[in-house]
């Protein structure tokens, strides 16, 4: 229910009055390259393929696509995400408007536990002030990892090799196979834009992310504990 009301919230505004984001391309159907760096808090690499989907009956740019999520950590942990994109924007006469990105992934891992795969959904919203060659905007973000099937390494097996002796029965230790709702995590930040041409724009994003554990804890930053997350991304028309 929580991720209905979330997707109603994001895309209530599109099915008002208004106009597609300024600045674009001509013709909407041109494809788009989007890259971007990112610190959060570790360091990825994002790419973006989309093109447009042309509406007459609503004032919205609609693009569909695909891409990529490389860490740093891709050869040691063999850690990557692929994903399908789809995305939104609308503005209304008065500059006021919001661009909305969703993203459904698999995703993998490893480390000293185990090997993780995990299917998962993110919705990105950018409601703010648009201009015709810049714009601010917030920038809030849910990330859901709804099922992981997990293959448990042979140290975590010999971790609890003492409390699940030979001769317990019913509890064989940790268990491979799937698990369901192993993560969320939120972004809270702000987002800012230049459009240097129809094709050509860069942005910035600053802000902070946590996750939830299922005690209700608030966590973040496993890694360098720094207090913030920083995305830089290039748009780039094909």
């Amino acid at each position: 229910m929580r991720g209905v009301i979330s997707i109603l919230i994001v895309f209530t505004p599109f099915l008002l009055k208004g106009q597609p984001a300024l600045n674009v391309p001509a013709d909407h159907r041109q494809p788009q390259l989007n890259v971007s760096l990112a610190l959060e808090p570790e360091v990825v690499l994002v790419a973006n393929y989309t093109w447009g989907v042309t509406t007459e009956e609503l004032p919205v740019n609609f693009r569909l696509g695909g891409g990529t999520k490389i860490p740093t950590t891709l050869f040691s942990n063999r850690a990557w995400r692929v994903h399908l994109t789809g995305s939104a924007d609308w503005v209304h006469k008065n500059k006021l408007g919001v661009a909305a990105n969703s993203f459904v992934y698999l995703v993998h891992n490893r480390n000293r536990a185990g090997e993780i795969y995990g299917l998962g959904f993110e919705i990105r919203a950018n409601p703010g002030y648009y201009r015709p060659n810049w714009n601010w905007s917030l920038d809030l973000g849910w990330q859901n990892t709804f099922a992981s099937y997990i293959t448990h390494s042979e140290e975590t097996r010999f971790t609890f090799e003492d409390r699940y002796p030979d001769g317990v029965e019913g509890i064989p230790g940790p268990r491979d196979g799937w698990y369901g709702a192993t993560a969320n995590r939120f972004r809270v930040g702000f987002l800012g834009t230049r459009h240097f041409s129809e094709k050509v724009s860069f942005a910035v994003a600053l802000g902070t992310l946590f996750a939830t554990q299922r005690q209700g804890l608030l966590f973040s930053f496993d890694f360098a504990q720094l207090p913030v997350y920083l995305e830089t991304t290039v748009r780039i028309g094909l």
